[in-house]
């Protein structure tokens, strides 16, 4: 999981100039619940019910792996002149991704929603892009994906 450690850890705070990212490497049983998210978050580390160790360097690449991270959390409102607005959301080449990646991020500016959108090297634009039921409304640059 992708943590932003600003106001996370004491030495790092808002207003320093810099990339503060970080990760907690997590197994399955270390996400059974919201509350052992949580606890990883606050210790800086894996909180899940049994700690085994990680796969070798050799069983690694036949591993799934996968990464989360949340963008919400620095969505704010911005301005380009003459313009208002619509959706904003990730843009990331799958195809280029070592692993699938989930990004939780607000779609519309100004209001409360949230929504998470996955990239996978897997899925294809059929498997993403259902116009007919999309949270996102309609397709807005077809050649985009």
């Amino acid at each position: 999981m992708a943590i932003n450690w600003r106001e996370r850890l004491a030495e790092i705070e808002e207003n320093l100039a810099g990339n503060y990212i970080g990760l907690i490497c997590m197994a399955p049983q270390d996400a059974e619940r919201p509350a052992l998210i949580r606890k990883a978050v606050q210790q800086h580390r894996r909180a899940g019910p049994d700690i085994d160790p990680f796969p070798s360097i050799l069983e690694r690449p036949f591993c799934r792996l996968g990464l989360i991270t949340n963008w919400a959390t620095f969505a704010g409102p911005f301005e380009i002149p003459g313009c208002t607005p619509q959706l904003q959301m990730p843009v990331l080449k799958a195809t280029e991704m070592p692993f699938d990646i989930a990004v939780v991020f607000k779609p519309h500016p100004g209001r409360a929603d949230t929504a998470v959108i996955m990239f996978s090297r897997t899925c294809t634009k059929e498997d993403v892009v259902r116009l007919d039921d999309s949270p996102f409304g309609p397709e807005l640059a077809p050649d985009l994906f």
